[in-house]
């Protein structure tokens, strides 16, 4: 989904994608770069990939992401991820809220992948595994828990 704004996608559903389940994206050209991807609701909802993430960000990030609520998510398979999270563009992807999320499954990889880039102004990459990038300030990624194995309710 690119660009989207002010849009809801909820109630019950299910969605599987060969690459990634659900994926938002932004790119500028067109005349979108006014047009972040904000204010999206997503909820009891199940996600899966059969190759790749149930759930991504990316990797088109070329305007910021902003205002994303995901609850009561059931996420079964994603080769790559369940959740992942990947900034190419050097666009800033914020305020995202996850409740009640369970990944399970033998076909999830990991239960989040974060990745961050910055392009250079020559148009080169700068991967976060690469310390900082010259002449950026430091934008560090917060990861704060993982739950690998919720309690049943």
């Amino acid at each position: 989904m690119h660009g989207m704004h002010d849009h809801h996608y909820h109630t019950h559903t299910h969605t599987q994608g060969s690459d990634d389940g659900l994926c938002f994206k932004t790119v500028a050209g067109g005349g979108l770069r006014e047009y972040p991807a904000s204010d999206v609701v997503v909820r009891r909802t199940t996600l899966a990939s059969t190759l790749c993430n149930a759930l991504q960000f990316g990797s088109a990030t070329e305007v910021d992401m902003h205002d994303f609520v995901f609850e009561d998510l059931d996420i079964t398979s994603g080769p790559k991820s369940g959740i992942g999270i990947v900034s190419m563009d050097s666009a800033n992807i914020s305020a995202v809220s996850f409740r009640n999320v369970s990944i399970h499954g033998a076909n999830v990889a990991t239960p989040v992948r974060l990745v961050a880039w910055r392009v250079l102004k020559s148009g080169a990459r700068w991967g976060s595994s690469q310390g900082n990038p010259p002449h950026t300030r430091n934008r560090p990624l917060i990861y704060t828990r993982t739950v690998t194995n919720p309690p049943a309710h």
